[in-house]
């Protein structure tokens, strides 16, 4: 419907998170919380184990200093493998010295914040060692400043052949975020109010909309990370959001 990166592709994109805010909206009018429910501990420890995979196997490509362009984790894992022998040595090297660095860390000092130490010192080494010029691929520029607030200028048919994306967002929302708080509801013996996140996550997906973002949703990842790091109250999402803020203006 547009080229990707394009002002027609973001209005887009906030388009489907502003669809996605309103069957989120309904759900929670409707109580549909407990169609969580459905899903065995079992089922959602498998769940969040898949998606643990497949994030794993689309870090590999960029791992491997290779572009992959294919979207099913089978078919990466695939193309990876007969890639292999193009591989970046420099960026296979530098990625193994901090996954390797991250791991051991974990077993030997799992309360040093590494994998924090290892963004900052891979900046800081990029910056020295110029990695662009040896084929390590950088983020590049980003933009500071906050971003613009308005609705996504998208008209009403574009709207509708989106709403199918919409709908999948909502369902895969449904199924990761209960699956994350959960499991870790389960660790920690607290209790779970599915219908309070489905509202949580409308109000975010709407802020996202409207500040020219895509569909946010209960990260698996993010959550196991902030776990490891100690979080255990939402005085932690204010944390994040404080950091984003500070990078965002002065960074």
């Amino acid at each position: 419907m547009a080229a990707p990166a394009s002002e027609k592709y973001v209005a887009l994109v906030g388009m489907v998170a502003l669809l996605t805010a309103g069957l989120l909206f309904l759900a929670w009018i409707f109580k549909l919380g407990f169609l969580a429910d459905f899903l065995s501990r079992t089922v959602l420890v498998g769940f969040l184990t898949g998606v643990g995979v497949q994030v794993g196997i689309a870090m590999l490509g960029d791992m491997f200093g290779l572009s992959v362009n294919l979207h099913s984790a089978l078919a990466q894992a695939w193309e990876i493998l007969q890639r292999l022998p193009k591989s970046n040595l420099s960026t296979l090297a530098l990625s193994t010295l901090v996954t390797g660095s991250v791991l051991l860390c974990q077993r030997v000092a799992p309360r040093i914040p590494l994998s924090l130490l290892a963004v900052v010192g891979t900046i800081g080494a990029s910056a020295a060692f110029h990695f662009a010029e040896r084929g390590i691929a950088v983020i590049g520029p980003v933009p500071g400043g906050l971003p613009s607030i308005g609705l996504p200028d998208v008209t009403w048919s574009e709207a509708l052949a989106l709403l199918p994306v919409a709908a999948s967002c909502f369902v895969m929302i449904i199924a990761q975020s209960a699956a994350t708080s959960r499991v870790f509801a389960l660790r920690y013996r607290e209790r779970v109010d599915d219908n309070a996140d489905i509202l949580g996550l409308s109000a975010a997906n709407a802020a996202a909309a409207v500040s020219g973002a895509f569909v946010v949703n209960g990260s698996p990842t993010q959550t196991a990370m902030a776990e490891s790091a100690g979080a255990r109250s939402q005085v932690a999402q204010l944390t994040f959001a404080g950091i984003v803020l500070l990078v965002l203006l002065f960074l």
